[in-house]
């Protein structure tokens, strides 16, 4: 093996060390799920009860909401702990590259779906926009892999909820925009 890879297995090993403490403080830090703490902002949104055509909302729209950011957060540390096995020697070439780029995308999800600036109804409209945006990107895959595959309407269930809720699905930023801005 030429010299040269023998230095850059031993950075990508330092790297590798740096991700799983990384990844371990996380762990720490945050714990497997996100809490409403006492007078935190999520408890104060879990706790509104906003109107909406449908009536009132109760807990369930801020708690869906702040459960799809946990979402992104856990499967942004899984991705770490997937980057921080690609790093270890010998390298392949896409591999680590493919699982930083996830880790810091759903990151970045997470990072709108939670911006402390917003309103509840904002956070919930965000919350719907992500869903509306997934569930769609669903349909369309699976028409184009499944023969026959007919629609169970998860999307319209979706816009069905925005509606009851008065609210109007955001649109989900382009991952360049999502990444720059957070």
């Amino acid at each position: 093996m030429p010299p040269d890879a023998l230095a850059g297995d031993s950075v990508a090993t330092s790297l590798a060390r740096l991700v799983e403490a990384h990844v371990r403080h996380v762990e720490d830090l945050l714990g497997p799920e996100v809490a409403a703490r006492a007078g935190s902002q999520a408890k104060l949104e879990q706790e509104t009860s906003e109107l909406g055509p449908g009536g009132a909302w109760g807990d369930e729209p801020a708690h869906t909401a702040l459960s799809l950011a946990n979402l992104k957060r856990v499967v942004a540390q899984d991705h770490l702990g997937s980057l921080n096995k690609l790093l270890l020697p010998p390298i392949t070439l896409f591999g680590p590259m493919v699982a930083a780029r996830a880790s810091v995308e759903s990151s970045a999800l997470a990072y709108w779906l939670l911006d402390p600036a917003l309103t509840l109804r904002e956070r919930v409209s965000r919350a719907l926009g992500d869903r509306m945006k997934s569930a769609s990107e669903e349909a369309h895959a699976l028409l184009l892999l499944i023969d026959g595959w007919e629609d169970r309407g998860e999307f319209a269930a979706l816009q069905y909820e925005a509606d009851g809720l008065g609210i109007i699905p955001s649109r989900v930023p382009t991952m360049t925009k999502l990444v720059a801005w957070s």
